[in-house]
């Protein structure tokens, strides 16, 4: 069972915002399927999603202002309030708006002629470009096929202010025939949009390694205007993959049902991954992430943004190990308040709604009185949990998987080493995120030195394969 659950964290919708959160099994079927003449349009079925802005640093104030008014120009001409979205700040160093990716479960595909439309040649009927990346491996250790339609404003504003846009994406084989449904976007534009900017439909399919045709439709139905391109592609498989099998499982291509490419406020979670550990030994593993944000890097929200985007991404990918014996329990910690906000003992049925609101609690802005009191001990406070949860009773190797960003603690943080009053029967590994070149210092691996951990530096997605790898070939050992 795929469970996916998704977290906008400021919405830009036309028609509606949502504003409470939930799980959704199973999205819009994604079963091969030839291409119909008359397509049925997809579930109705959507998943809901909430938000929460925050600070977003600001330009010299005469350009802010320059900006700010050019991009309320395109905030009115989207029918957006501009006080909705933190994603509105973030957009005005940049000159194109591009919309939340969410599928219009709405739209009947039967409305037009969409059947002629592929059968006919290219059409742009409204002046646009399409760009397609190279596939990519994700941090969750799937291949994203990422593209951008790009839609000049001067296109746009010259059939006429207004517009009803519906951007309509499918994926089929040499054949014609469809993988899956096609995915609706809806965006409608009121007014005339600024001059220089650009709408972008940014967005991404994951798939096998293959060949695909890519195909996109853009229909206005203001102006009746349409416009049509295909792409054939190639994704290839990984060179010198260690888990070749890993997505074996999974169907040779789907389409995101929510998704922000570009603003990066969506978070997804996959299931379906194939990690099978034949470990001897019964297991008892823990993934603890640290769930707060690198203290010295608190000011840069590019950094606080990655290190939510990839120790979300690195859980969901350790959650699915397929352990021959034992169990997976998942302990999220908040070392800044000195709290554990997630704790799950059984992961076959993951809590994500629950876990991704603890990852975003611990990146909350607000520092109590308390926190300011015990800001020194934060060290104390990790090396105690962890002393802690190693020395559990129980015959089964504890295995302790600690998932971080480089910490470095106020100046005069206790710093002691953890120490084990009896013999640690475990096996620690410490998962790294490296965000820049600076990022060289970090007073976790001080506190985990005398547990001899495996230490994995994560920089790429590829990093976290070999990881992965090493990982699981450490549990199959014999004398595990």
């Amino acid at each position: 069972m795929k469970i996916i659950l998704w977290l906008l964290l400021s919405a830009i919708f036309v028609s509606a915002t949502c504003v409470h959160a939930s799980i959704q099994q199973d999205p819009p079927p994604q079963e091969p399927a030839p291409a119909p003449q008359q397509p049925a349009p997809p579930p109705a079925t959507e998943p809901q999603v909430t938000g929460r802005p925050f600070d977003i640093p600001q330009p010299d104030i005469f350009e802010q202002q320059r900006q700010q008014q050019q991009m309320q120009q395109m905030l009115d001409a989207f029918g957006i309030d501009s006080g909705d979205s933190r994603r509105n700040s973030r957009q005005i160093l940049q000159p194109h708006f591009a919309p939340v990716m969410k599928h219009d479960a709405e739209f009947d595909l039967r409305s037009i002629p969409l059947q002629d439309w592929l059968h006919g040649k290219d059409a742009a009927g409204l002046p646009w470009k399409i760009e397609i990346k190279d596939p990519t491996l994700r941090m969750d250790q799937r291949l994203e096929l990422p593209y951008t339609a790009k839609i000049p404003a001067g296109s746009l504003n010259k059939s006429g202010p207004a517009h009803d846009l519906f951007f309509i994406m499918g994926i089929s084989n040499t054949d014609g025939g469809w993988f899956v449904r096609p995915k609706i976007v809806h965006q409608s534009v009121k007014t005339a949009l600024p001059s220089g900017v650009e709408l972008w439909f940014s967005d991404w399919v994951f798939a096998q390694p293959g060949t695909y045709v890519l195909w996109f439709v853009l229909y206005d139905a203001e102006t009746s205007k349409h416009n049509v391109a295909r792409r054939r592609v190639q994704v290839s498989k990984l060179q010198h993959d260690p888990f070749p099998n890993a997505t074996d499982h999974l169907p040779a291509v789907e389409l995101p049902y929510l998704s922000d490419r570009e603003g990066g406020t969506i978070v997804g979670f996959y299931g379906g991954l194939s990690l099978p550990v034949q470990n001897r030994r019964k297991l008892a593993v823990e993934l603890m992430p640290i769930l707060s944000p690198p203290e010295q890097w608190a000011g840069e929200i590019t950094v606080v943004r990655d290190h939510n985007e990839e120790t979300a991404a690195v859980v969901n990918t350790l959650s699915q190990l397929q352990l021959a014996d034992g169990v997976i329990s998942l302990t999220g910690l908040d070392v800044a308040r000195h709290a554990v906000p997630f704790e799950q003992k059984d992961l076959s049925h993951i809590d994500w709604r629950g876990f991704l609101d603890a990852l975003h609690g611990a990146d909350t802005k607000t520092v109590s009185a308390k926190m300011l009191a015990e800001s020194k001990t934060t060290g104390a406070y990790f090396r105690n949990t962890l002393s802690q949860h190693l020395v559990e009773p129980g015959e089964a190797l504890r295995v302790v998987i600690v998932v971080s960003s480089p910490m470095v603690f106020q100046r005069g943080s206790d710093l002691q080493p953890l120490q084990l009053q009896s013999a640690c029967h475990c096996r620690v590994y410490h998962l790294r995120f490296r965000h820049n070149a600076k990022d060289v210092f970090d007073d976790i691996e001080k506190l985990l030195k005398p547990l001899h951990p495996k230490t994995f530096n994560l920089i790429t997605p590829n990093d976290m394969r070999k990881a992965l790898a090493e990982i699981i070939r450490d549990l199959e050992e014999p004398g595990n």
